[in-house]
């Protein structure tokens, strides 16, 4: 359809796009490194299991992204580096990122209602 447009709109189209990618760059997610609790190898955050010792990672069930345990916590998942709050569907034991789980209130697996804290 962007024959429709005439070239000059086209332009100042293409000039406001430039303009928002160089404010505003996209990062690159395989920077971001987290740590395999079973063999201490360096993964990607979005990895599903460790290509190491093939440990598969627990996941939010709202997104698909990979759950890191926390080390402190005594490798109980509870917070991200972000501070992302890690929570579990009382009915089927899933867990969330709870940021990502208020936006339906409803767990995407089991439909339960969930209870945030």
């Amino acid at each position: 359809h962007s024959e429709s447009i005439p070239a000059a709109q086209r332009e100042k189209y293409g000039d406001l796009a430039l303009s928002i990618f160089v404010m505003n760059p996209p990062r690159d997610p395989s920077r971001l490194m987290k740590t395999c609790q079973s063999c201490q190898a360096s993964l990607h955050d979005w990895q599903i299991q460790c290509h190491s010792c093939y440990r598969r990672l627990e996941f939010c069930v709202v997104t698909g992204r990979s759950i890191f345990p926390d080390k402190s916590k005594g490798g109980v998942p509870s917070q991200t580096a972000q501070d992302e709050v890690i929570m579990g569907c009382k009915t089927c034991r899933h867990k969330m990122y709870q940021q990502e789980a208020r936006r339906s209130r409803h767990c995407p697996l089991c439909h339960s209602r969930l209870v945030f804290r």
